[in-house]
């Protein structure tokens, strides 16, 4: 099983905890973890990392992208490095494999993945979870790409791809061209935040399996104030997800990072015991400021409507 991820120096350790969970869950030497990084991860940091798999029995192959590939990405935009890019040229990078199972830095694997690893995924280029159905996030996605109102959008935290159909599609060079369109056209707009998330909707539209919520357990899922508000029509699947999660997304805010001493995740305790047993264990959490002290002491629910009011106000300010 062909696993990949990317990372920078900071989220290197998420790496190293994700790496903790996929042994925990999954039969070590039956997986090869291949790491994409930057040039901010250092050679120590880099046998670090490989001490820890060796130990754990997991394959682990590193790639930095050569400087002429990173002068083609697009974008990423005010809020990410251009790292967010490089897992489009994973089809490019990895030449000896066929189907690879991409997962965020921000994740962790809580079951067997066998049963998502050998999905047939027919015509489709990847397999993905659809992001809930939400006015403030995918529903507008869908309208500003042009994409039809009733589509689903596409979380790319979690994505099996079929490497071998990318390269016969150009698959990275449809990805550098769609990313650089929307930079164009959104490069002022306070919708450019995803671009790589919205460029994997673009080109892959028609062309992806849905796949259950449990396979990318959002944090949404377990931060909303309720699964209807998210879907309706998913509140069963999703409501499955939350129960039993294959694989966990601590994507959002500070609030649904366990690295953060904000956050109110339910499942952040599982992300800290795994980051303990990896060479950067966690030491201090990351916003532990006087604001975060004060809320502390309150409800989860309640800090997230304080967070959500204080959202708007910004937006508004704007």
């Amino acid at each position: 099983m062909h696993v990949a991820c990317t990372s920078n120096d900071r989220y290197l350790p998420h790496v190293a905890t994700l790496m903790q969970s996929l042994a925990a869950s999954n039969l070590p030497r039956a997986i090869t973890l291949h790491l994409l990084h930057d040039d901010t991860v250092t050679p120590q940091m880099q046998g670090q990392l490989h001490e820890d798999a060796t130990r754990l029995g997991i394959g682990l192959t590193l790639r930095q992208p050569d400087a002429a590939l990173l002068q083609t990405l697009p974008p990423s935009g005010s809020h990410y490095p251009p790292l967010i890019w490089y897992r489009i040229f994973l089809p490019d990078l990895l030449v000896e494999v066929d189907r690879v199972l991409y997962l965020d830095a921000d994740t962790l694997v809580l079951q067997d993945l066998r049963p998502l690893w050998s999905l047939d995924l027919d015509q489709v280029l990847l397999a993905a979870v659809a992001q809930p159905a939400e006015p403030s996030h995918s529903q507008p996605a869908l309208a500003r790409l042009g994409l039809p109102p009733d589509a689903d959008y596409l979380n790319s935290g979690v994505l099996l791809m079929d490497l071998r159909r990318m390269r016969e599609e150009h698959f990275s060079r449809q990805m550098i061209d769609t990313g650089q369109a929307q930079a164009e056209e959104w490069k002022d707009s306070a919708h450019f935040r995803l671009p790589d998330q919205d460029a994997f909707n673009l080109v892959c539209a028609g062309r992806w399996l849905k796949l259950h919520p449990r396979w990318n357990c959002l944090a949404s899922l377990f931060l909303s104030n309720g699964l209807e508000d998210l879907a309706q029509g998913d509140a069963l699947e999703l409501g499955e997800a939350v129960a039993s999660p294959a694989i966990v997304h601590f994507e959002g805010s500070g609030y649904a990072k366990p690295w953060n001493y904000r956050c109110v995740h339910p499942l952040r305790h599982l992300y800290r015991a795994y980051r303990r047993r990896t060479p950067w264990p966690l030491e201090q959490l990351e916003d532990a400021d006087l604001a975060a002290r004060v809320l502390r002491p309150l409800p989860p629910r309640v800090q997230l409507k304080i967070a959500r009011l204080k959202q708007r106000a910004r937006r508004k300010g704007h």
